[in-house]
C-alpha cells in the first residue's frame, strides 16, 4: 500500500514539474497544419507567439480568437510538442464546408443572374465573413442605382455535410422596420435588460420621433460589441455573441433579429502581477489598480486600470507606453490571472506645437493657456489640463489635440486643431414708464474683441428724462503678463424740473 501511495505521489510530482517547465517553455518552432484557403502569412499575421518567445497560454488564447475572427474556419486546436527548451507549436485547422450553392429570394426588381455576376463569391470558396458583407454591399450598391435605397439584404449561411448553402435575401419595399428583436441563451440579462443596452430597437408608437425601429445593419455589429461588453463587465469571460440572425417574417410583415448568446461562467480574479518596465515598484503601481484578487473580472474596470497606468508612465515622460493585460484563466478553478506587462519605450519630448483652425484667435492667445511648451518633456496631465483651459475660454465649439510622432523616435508634436464660433452678443429692448415715458436700452458685448483674447462691452439707456452710457474692458493678459487690467468708464446725464446733473467717472 505504501509502494502505491509513493507511486502515486512520484507521479503526480513528475506531472506538477512537467507542466511547469512546459509553462515556462520557449517556443522553438509554429507549424500551420490543415488550412488550404489561407496563404500562411495571412495566418502568420495573427499569430503573436513566435519562436524564440516564452510560451504563455493566455497568448496562444488570443492567437486563436485572432484567428477565428477570420472567419475561415470551424475548429483550430493548438497541440504542443518537443521538449520544455524546445517547444514545437501546431496550430490544426478545420476549415469550413466550401460553398456548394449560392440562391437569392425577393429580387424582383433585379435578376438573380445579375446579383451573382456583382459579387465576388463563387460555389467552391470558403465562405468568409468579411467577403459575405462585401457581396451584401455590392447588391445594396445595385439597389441604390435602381432608387431603391431602403432595401435590406439578408445573408444567411447554412453548412451541411457536403458544403454550405448562402442564401442572400432582399426586401424590396416592405420590411424596412424592425417588428421583433429576441435573444436565445440568456439568463444572466433578461431580455428587457438587453434590449434597452442595444441601438436596434423595435418599431414603437413613437418611433416616428424618435427615429428608432429602422432596421440599420450597421447597427448589429456595435450591439453585438455592447452585449459582450456587458457581460465582460459580469465576469463572464467565456461569453460569446454570434452573428445575429436577420430575417423577413410573414406573420409580423417586418424584419426579426435575434441575437444567440453561449454565456459560459463566471470568473473571479486571481493573481494580480505587474511585469516589465516598473518605474517605482511593483507595489506601487498596483495601488493604482481596482482589479483586485477575488473580485468578479470587469472588463470595464480593467480598461480604467489600463488607463491609469498610461496616465502615469504618460506624466513621466513616456507617452508610448504600451500596457498589455495578459489573462491567464483557469476554467477549471474560473479564475483569472491578470498581469499587466508594461513596455515603456522612451522619454518624449515636444517637438512643435501646432495650432490648426484659428481664423480670428491669435496664436499667442492659444498658447499662453498651454501648460506645456515646445521642447519640454511630454506630461499628459498638464496636456489634459492645457486642453480644459482652452475650453474655458469659451471662444471655441470644438478643442482636439492629437500627438502624431515627430521626426525622431523620442519626439512627438503636439497638433490642436479649434473650431471657433462667435463671441458676440446683441440686445435691443424697449419700455415705457409714467415717469420716464418711452424707455430704450441696447448692449453689445464681445469676448475675444479683434482675436487677441480681450472682453468688453458698450451699453445705452434713454429716455425722455435720462441718458446713460457705459464702457467696460478687460485685458486677462496685459502686456503678455500674467497681470489682469479692467478699465470702465460711464456718463450719465439726467434731468429734472428744477435742474440737471451730469456724472461721469471710471474706474481702472
Amino acid at each position: 500500500m505504501k509502494i502505491f501511495r509513493f507511486f502515486k505521489f512520484f507521479l503526480f510530482l513528475s506531472l506538477f514539474l512537467s507542466s511547469s517547465a512546459w509553462a515556462q517553455g520557449k517556443i522553438a518552432q509554429i507549424n500551420l497544419v490543415g488550412h488550404t484557403s489561407v496563404e500562411d502569412q495571412v495566418l502568420l499575421s495573427k499569430i503573436y507567439s513566435s519562436p524564440g518567445t516564452t510560451y504563455s497560454p493566455g497568448l496562444i488564447s488570443e492567437d486563436i480568437k485572432r484567428l477565428y475572427g477570420l472567419g475561415f474556419f470551424k475548429q483550430i486546436e493548438v497541440r504542443k510538442s518537443g521538449s520544455p527548451s524546445a517547444l514545437n507549436i501546431d496550430f490544426i485547422f478545420s476549415e469550413k464546408p466550401p460553398i456548394s450553392t449560392i440562391t437569392f429570394k425577393g429580387n424582383k426588381k433585379i435578376k438573380s443572374k445579375k446579383l451573382e455576376e456583382s459579387i465576388d463569391i463563387k460555389p467552391g470558396t470558403v465562405p468568409n465573413a468579411e467577403k459575405i458583407t462585401q457581396a451584401k454591399q455590392k447588391i445594396k450598391e445595385l439597389y441604390d442605382k435602381k432608387d431603391y435605397k431602403d432595401a435590406i439584404v439578408i445573408a444567411d449561411l447554412k453548412e451541411g455535410e457536403k458544403g454550405s448553402e448562402l442564401n442572400f435575401e432582399v426586401i424590396e419595399k416592405r420590411g424596412k422596420s424592425v417588428k421583433k428583436v429576441t435573444f436565445k441563451g440568456n439568463k444572466v440579462f433578461s431580455d428587457r435588460q438587453l434590449k434597452k443596452l442595444i441601438r436596434t430597437k423595435k418599431k414603437g408608437a413613437f418611433s416616428w420621433l424618435t427615429g428608432s425601429g429602422k432596421y440599420q445593419e450597421e447597427l448589429l455589429e456595435q450591439d453585438v460589441n455592447t452585449i459582450t461588453f456587458a457581460y465582460l463587465n459580469k465576469g463572464y469571460m467565456r461569453v460569446r455573441v454570434g452573428e445575429p440572425e436577420v430575417k423577413f417574417s410573414e406573420e409580423e410583415k417586418g424584419v426579426v433579429v435575434n441575437f444567440s448568446i453561449d454565456e459560459g461562467k463566471p470568473y473571479r480574479v486571481g493573481e494580480v502581477s505587474v511585469e516589465g518596465d516598473i518605474l517605482t515598484s511593483p507595489e506601487e503601481l498596483k495601488s493604482f489598480l481596482e482589479t483586485l484578487e477575488g473580485n468578479l473580472y470587469s472588463q470595464e474596470i480593467l480598461e480604467k486600470d489600463m488607463a491609469k497606468l498610461r496616465a502615469f508612465y504618460g506624466n513621466q515622460g513616456y507617452a508610448f507606453v504600451n500596457i498589455r493585460p495578459q489573462p491567464l484563466i483557469n476554467d477549471a478553478g474560473q479564475v483569472a490571472d491578470i498581469s499587466f506587462k508594461i513596455d515603456q519605450g522612451e522619454k518624449v519630448y515636444i517637438e512643435k506645437i501646432n495650432i490648426i483652425g484659428n481664423t480670428i484667435t491669435r496664436d499667442k492667445v492659444i498658447r499662453r493657456e498651454l501648460k506645456v511648451v515646445e521642447n519640454s518633456l511630454y506630461n499628459e496631465r498638464l496636456i489634459r489640463l492645457s486642453k480644459l483651459k482652452l475650453e474655458q475660454l469659451g471662444y471655441f465649439e470644438t478643442v482636439e489635440f492629437a500627438t502624431p510622432r515627430g521626426s525622431r523616435d523620442d519626439r512627438l508634436n503636439l497638433n490642436i486643431t479649434v473650431k471657433e464660433k462667435p463671441t458676440g452678443t446683441f440686445s435691443v429692448g424697449a419700455g415705457f414708464s409714467s415717469v420716464d415715458k418711452f424707455l430704450l436700452n441696447a448692449s453689445i458685448s464681445k469676448n475675444n474683441f479683434l482675436g487677441k483674447g480681450l472682453s468688453g462691452s458698450l451699453s445705452a439707456e434713454l429716455s425722455s428724462r435720462t441718458q446713460q452710457f457705459s464702457l467696460y474692458l478687460t485685458d486677462p493678459y496685459f502686456l503678455d503678463s500674467y497681470w489682469s487690467v479692467t478699465a470702465s468708464a460711464f456718463r450719465i446725464r439726467s434731468r429734472f424740473e428744477d435742474f440737471r446733473r451730469d456724472s461721469f467717472g471710471g474706474g481702472l
